[in-house]
């Protein structure tokens, strides 16, 4: 079933200016409205995903155990649904409704999406619903550091553990295990008004984000080792977290994953910003001694012109005995120099298009009495921006006012509503 919405107007502390733009919009009386409620539905239509699991060591032994995932992806086939609501009023002078725009599906939850794709757009203002069945292969990594985290070694050798007959008794036989993930649909929902005399469009910067999510189940597939032989409890792969464990010496430090952030803040509004998006990468690290790590981000197959490296983060020193496993830093995505060089300067129009950066986070680290490693590239993630126009809206008696929009929308909850009165409208002919 479609979740429901309807449009709420939200109250602003400019009254008297609200009032005053009401009016001017205010449309003409012996008109016809074909209206619909609000709905938006995502779905799995495809195979139930799957992680595949197995021990890859060449040893047959437990104590050698070396599980490891098939790939680091899932393919997950996702259906949308959104009805906008179409025409709220019109006559022979104007039109006035809501309109698709934009849609996105991906995983995550109704406030946060952890990794999405664009899942078709409209300027067309009469397109009023949206249908869209997509393919995707999901990274895995896209859901570290959340709620939904899937590391599915750590899941069959918990399971393992737990087994009365012994871990290697059930390591010996294919299993499978289940868990869930979130799936999303978004929609983006434009206002507009249509002058029909003056054939004119008037469609508001910013307007309504519907969003549904569902629970999906993933099967992490075990395949068995029959050879496998031992009755020890398992050793340190599952990272501390058993009692029993053979313990072994120390070991050097080691960088072991870096990503970026599952949901990239990406940005939506004037040209030029006021203050550059930040952007957080998350890293893992093992060992018992100290090491040093660098990180840089460096521009990878844009569609436009490389911009070099957008960030260094040089000589972070860590021990995880002591600091622990997990890390962070920030860092901010030069969007301002970007825009602000001439060469990029066609990436600064208020045109409301979309322009893509991929950045590519390389890393490489020191153990301590050793040498650095070389640079590897450890993820990929793409930031989008867009210059949206930023016009002057007409107000009673002759004056105008003018509109400023400093950012970007973000979806909280099940729905946004803009007013008007925060965000320009925007013109096109």
């Amino acid at each position: 079933m479609m979740k429901k919405f309807t449009v709420v107007m939200v109250a602003t502390a400019a009254l008297s200016l609200s009032a005053t733009v009401a009016e001017a919009v205010k449309p003409a009386t012996g008109g016809s409205s074909t209206y619909k409620d609000q709905e938006v539905s995502v779905s799995n239509v495809g195979n139930q995903p799957v992680i595949t699991v197995q021990n890859l060591s060449v040893s047959n032994h437990i104590n050698d155990l070396n599980l490891q995932p098939s790939g680091n992806s899932i393919q997950v086939k996702l259906k949308g649904d959104v009805e906008c609501g179409g025409v709220l009023f019109e006559n022979y002078k104007e039109k006035i409704g809501t309109s698709f725009r934009e849609g996105r599906l991906g995983v995550g939850t109704e406030q946060t999406a952890y990794w999405d794709v664009q899942a078709g757009s409209s300027s067309n203002i009469n397109k009023s619903s949206h249908t869209v069945t997509k393919t995707l292969n999901v990274p895995v990594n896209a859901f570290n550091g959340t709620a939904h985290e899937i590391n599915a070694v750590d899941v069959i050798l918990q399971k393992a553990a737990q087994h009365a007959g012994g871990e290697a008794d059930y390591l010996r036989q294919d299993r499978n295990i289940y868990v869930q993930i979130p799936v999303r649909f978004q929609a983006e929902c434009q206002k507009y008004t249509r002058l029909k005399i003056a054939k004119e469009t008037i469609i508001e910067a910013g307007g309504d984000y519907l969003v549904d999510t569902k629970m999906i189940n993933v099967r992490i597939a075990y395949k068995g080792d029959a050879d496998l032989i031992g009755k020890a409890k398992l050793n340190a792969q599952l990272g501390g977290n058993l009692p029993n464990q053979f313990q072994v010496g120390e070991q050097a430090f080691k960088l072991v994953s870096a990503d970026f952030m599952p949901n990239i803040p990406h940005y939506y509004g004037k040209c030029i910003p006021a203050k550059n998006p930040k952007i957080r990468v998350n890293y893992k690290m093992s060992g018992d001694k100290s090491g040093v790590m660098d990180f840089r981000i460096v521009s990878g197959a844009n569609f436009y012109q490389a911009y070099g490296t957008y960030y260094e983060e040089l000589g972070i020193m860590k021990n995880p005995k002591l600091a622990g496993k997990n890390g962070h830093f920030d860092f901010h995505f030069p969007l301002i120099e970007i825009l602000s060089d001439p060469k990029y300067s066609y990436m600064a129009i208020a045109n409301n298009k979309n322009h893509q950066h991929q950045m590519k986070l390389q890393a490489r680290y020191t153990p301590q009495l050793g040498q650095p490693t070389a640079w590897k590239d450890m993820d990929v993630a793409t930031f989008r921006h867009r210059c949206v126009p930023q016009t002057v809206a007409p107000l009673g008696g002759g004056g105008s006012v003018s509109f400023d929009n400093n950012g970007g929308t973000k979806p909280l909850g099940k729905k946004l509503s803009i007013p008007s009165t925060s965000k320009p409208p925007r013109r096109a002919n």
